[in-house]
């Protein structure tokens, strides 16, 4: 894993300095190495920072150029079919390898292929920077789920792109000017949507998609060679068969384990004794030729603690088993570290556990896999049970219920569940399924903005026709394969476990896995393919069931707890500056009092409450406020 970032200029030549300060923005993405390259033409600079997994040796330093210096490179990833495509293409190849990593294949391939139709054909996690000499265009790409990010700042003067914004903002081009709208966006939804940015000017790639800028009339076009919808769409049509129909669920997925194995430095396993993680570890444990090594964390509070489970577990599948109990009474320290971490605000709690999670993996090894993806492919999340059931219920009885709940809140009825009864509140009033999901993403706040929020994520993904055969548990896991999957789980994955310069590979993010997944979604055996049935059934065969039928926790933290405890004073503290924020535009009086319900235990409001502190605490950090 790594960093990469360059600029493309056309009012001045590229500065050395400036790309320098870019590159050491990105130095914790890859403290193993790191490079950096200019065109004779002084328009454009690439660097990389590395983090060596694969081939080790500087053969495989980057940017690197082509043999016939006319394609540069500088890319972030790991490509797990690149030796068999390698092999397969063996002959089409004009020099010999140098090196046995993906980099060198990647550059010469492309000069083989073009640049969409070789990305088509790659397994792996990617954020690619190319620059073609010949023809004066830079491509930009992102794997197909976003496992790695990459943005960049267009003024039509600078074209500056990086793996981070905290890259992106030590260039000269660019310009710290807040977007409202994303703002207010994130409020609602806890993340940034992918067609938003804190800053504006400043875009991301998107999954699955190429970005090419035309050097000579500074034109930019974007093109996708791989889209979720485009892909379901295809394989539903009649005359599609794909090459692993006939594979099993099972087999994919061991496949995809093996591939993610391959490593030239210590590799382990986050386990949490969820269904994900559990199978990922066993089947990494069966397949590893050495003793895997799994990492789990724990609470103190034994109401939020798996760590017991994930003891046993570790047992079973004979992993060498790391463990760390996290201490409540010091989380202070963390939760200001990993909010600070982000490139924009992020209000995802989940990301403290994560960041210690791979803070504490890292002391021991470079890779982890993690059971990432399972939930969106497998139809885990207990929300898709609770959208259908309310969707199926007539809206005259759905609007009466909401009417109902309304008049229970404005009498304090269950005040302790306020913000959950007004959630459910809105959740009934709305008609259709797609803005029925939007209110279930939403957060439950009544102090955003304007007190409205205009922007919602792209819901209208699906054509009806295509809804109905995926039914609405289908159409809510697309849903999230282009929102939340990106936008939440994997950014938080990448920025933690690239904290501590630490990979981090997701088996079940495999695009035959994802066909498979969808496929079943149409046949008679769609059940197989809820509540990650099918996943259950195969991890049988290595934990009892005992530990693989019992309710989940998920990966979160007692936020409501602490915020009446060890982050109490700190919630002071983001509470004063918020009132003293003109950025920050809410019902500051409601806030407040909200804050005093809230610590006084008359109510609780921690979800509205923790991404205003998230706001807050990152605009002071980036000395914003």
């Amino acid at each position: 894993m790594c960093g990469i970032a360059g600029i493309a200029s056309f009012s001045e030549a590229v500065n050395a300095s400036e790309l320098e300060f870019m590159r050491d923005a990105l130095s914790h993405r890859g403290p193993d190495g790191n490079g950096l390259w200019i065109d004779d033409s002084q328009q454009i600079g690439l660097v990389h920072t590395r983090l060596s997994i694969i081939d080790l040796s500087q053969n495989a330093s980057q940017p690197m150029l082509s043999p016939d210096q006319s394609l540069a490179i500088s890319y972030n990833g790991e490509i797990y079919n690149y030796l068999d495509l390698k092999d397969q293409y063996l002959q089409k190849f004009q020099y010999p390898f140098k090196s046995n990593g993906d980099t060198e294949f990647l550059i010469q391939a492309f000069s083989i292929f073009h640049f969409k139709d070789l990305l088509s054909k790659l397994d792996g996690m990617f954020a690619i920077a190319l620059l073609n000499r010949k023809t004066n265009k830079l491509y930009l790409a992102r794997d197909r789920f976003g496992e790695k990010p990459l943005y960049y700042f267009w003024d039509n003067k600078n074209f500056i792109f990086a793996s981070e914004i905290s890259a992106l903002s030590k260039a000269r081009g660019f310009k710290k000017v807040l977007c409202p709208e994303a703002m207010e966006s994130f409020l609602k939804y806890g993340y940034m949507p992918s067609d938003l940015n804190i800053f504006e000017n400043t875009f991301q790639v998107k999954p699955g998609e190429v970005v090419e800028l035309d050097l000579n009339d500074r034109q930019i076009t974007k093109d996708r060679y791989w889209d979720p919808l485009s892909e379901i769409q295809t394989s539903l049509s009649a005359e599609k068969q794909t090459l692993d129909s006939s594979k099993s669920i099972e087999t994919i997925l061991e496949e995809s384990v093996k591939s993610r194995l391959i490593s030239d430095v210590p590799i382990g396993c986050f386990l949490s004794s969820g269904t994900d993680s559990s199978l990922i570890a066993s089947l990494a444990s069966k397949f590893s030729e050495k003793k895997i090594d799994t990492f789990t964390i724990g609470f103190k509070e034994k109401e939020w603690d798996e760590s017991k489970n994930a003891r046993k577990i570790s047992a079973h599948i004979g992993s060498n088993h790391n463990e760390l109990i996290i201490d409540s009474k010091n989380i202070l320290d963390s939760v200001v570290e990993t909010i600070n971490l982000y490139d924009q605000p992020f209000g995802d709690s989940s990301s403290i556990p994560t960041n210690i999670l791979s803070g504490f993996a890292s002391k021991k090894v470079k890779v982890a896999l993690s059971g990432d993806g399972g939930d969106e492919l497998f139809s885990g999340y207990a929300r898709y049970g609770l959208t259908k059931m309310i969707s199926d219920i007539p809206f005259p009885i759905r609007a009466l219920a909401s009417k109902t709940i309304n008049s229970f809140s404005s009498l304090g009825i269950n005040k302790l569940n306020l913000d959950k009864l007004y959630k459910l509140s809105k959740i009934l009033n709305e008609k259709e399924l797609e803005s029925i999901y939007d209110e279930v993403l939403a957060n439950p706040t009544k102090i955003n903005p304007t007190n409205h929020v205009s922007h919602r994520i792209n819901l209208k993904l699906t054509p009806l026709d295509i809804q109905k055969k995926l039914g609405s548990r289908g159409y809510m896991q697309l849903v999230d394969i282009y929102n939340y999957l990106p936008n939440d789980i994997l950014v938080k994955v990448d920025r933690s476990s690239m904290n501590h310069s630490l990979e981090t590979r997701a088996p079940f993010l495999n695009p035959a896995l994802f066909n498979k997944c969808f496929a079943g979604l149409q046949d008679k055996n769609k059940k197989d393919f809820k509540n990650k049935a099918v996943l259950k059934k195969i991890l049988e065969q290595y934990i009892p069931k005992e530990l693989i039928y019992t309710s989940k926790k998920g990966f979160s933290i007692p936020i409501v707890h602490w915020l009446r405890g060890p982050l109490k004073e700190w919630g002071e503290e983001m509470v004063d500056k918020s009132q003293n924020s003109d950025l920050i535009e809410i019902n500051k009086p409601g806030f407040a009092i909200m804050w005093q319900e809230h610590i006084d235990n008359k109510r609780n409001w921690h979800h509205q409450l923790w991404s205003l502190f998230v706001l807050t605490q990152w605009l002071d950090s980036k000395t914003l406020l």
